[in-house]
């Protein structure tokens, strides 16, 4: 949405994204508002309403997931799985069938369970998350759209008011 020349700021909370625009520590802040399969991301479209700032833009990203491991590391090595709780919803069938003893972990988004995996190269874990976030990090991918449907999740952009 507003090309590829954007310094980007992770923030690990719907919350943190709104405070840092709203302080201005941040020009801009996307945040997912409805995804097709879970419907609406209340927890964000309800802080539109607490904090001052105004929508520029709306993108529909089609949900695209992949698995990926530190280097090296094989599908039969894996004893882990990380993600956000709804990729890991949305990649259940793949689990199911891949991975089915394997201990599902919880993350607070899919480019930071894939930034962790890189820092800490567990050889026993992998993590669900976009194929962008995996090479970014120097992941191995070991499967690409490992997602059960075809949906996607609607995002919008906003600055402050």
């Amino acid at each position: 949405m507003l090309g590829d020349a954007v310094h980007v700021v992770p923030c690990d909370t719907f919350m943190a994204v709104f405070k840092a625009v709203s302080s201005q520590e941040v020009d801009y802040g996307v945040v997912a508002i409805s995804n097709t399969n879970y419907g609406p991301v209340k927890e964000s479209l309800n802080l539109f309403d607490r904090f001052n700032v105004r929508i520029l833009d709306k993108i529909d990203i089609k949900v695209r997931q992949c698995l990926a491991v530190a280097p090296d590391v094989t599908l039969h090595d894996v004893k882990k799985v990380v993600s956000h709780p709804v990729a890991l919803g949305q990649c259940k069938e793949y689990l199911d069938k891949h991975l089915p003893h394997v201990v599902l972990k919880s993350h607070a988004d899919t480019a930071g369970a894939a930034a962790d995996l890189a820092r800490s190269q567990d050889p026993h874990t992998a993590v669900i998350a976009s194929t962008a976030a995996a090479e970014l990090h120097g992941l191995d991918i070991l499967a690409t759209d490992i997602q059960d449907d075809d949906n996607s999740t609607t995002f919008l952009l906003f600055t402050k008011d």
